[in-house]
């Protein structure tokens, strides 16, 4: 990727030593983690930008993510909870613990496909959308999305 095909073997030793590929794995994973520590995520030579503008572009999308899960979270487990403290032993007890356990045994790659389509897909044909488009690719939108993959793939196998 850095190189290119037609690289020497000459130009690619160079890479790996600046790269400090040449060093044990545990010396670079100290490296990293020593200067993840400072503030210095690195280079993404795929993206051709610095690793921590690609984590902040990300960031805002990621928290809504989390304070969604976290509200959904409130919402449903306290009520739950406190229903099954008033009434333990009873209907609603054995009601709650088997609605958790049901969630709790549910995949969650399932889950994901299913929260992807429900809060991505379904209001974007209505055009809503939650949040800006991802895919940068325009011969392929849904490119950064796990179900549009797929796709993506079947464009490049043509």
């Amino acid at each position: 990727m850095v190189a290119g095909d037609k690289a020497t073997e000459a130009q690619l030793i160079q890479i790996r030593s600046n790269l400090g590929l040449d060093r044990p794995i545990h010396e670079q994973y100290l490296s990293f983690i020593a200067k993840a520590v400072q503030g210095d995520t690195g280079f993404s030579y795929r993206n051709q930008q610095p690793v921590i503008s690609l984590i902040a572009n990300r960031l805002p999308a990621t928290l809504s993510l989390v304070a969604g899960g976290v509200i959904l979270w409130l919402a449903v487990g306290i009520p739950i909870g406190i229903m099954s403290a008033r009434h333990p032993g009873g209907f609603r007890d054995r009601l709650g613990r088997g609605f958790i356990l049901i969630g709790l045994s549910f995949p969650t790659f399932v889950l994901g496909m299913m929260s992807l389509y429900i809060f991505y897909f379904l209001p974007r044909q209505s055009g809503f959308t939650l949040f800006p488009p991802a895919a940068s690719n325009p011969s392929c939108p849904t490119r950064r999305s796990g179900l549009g993959t797929w796709h993506c793939l079947r464009r490049r196998w043509r």
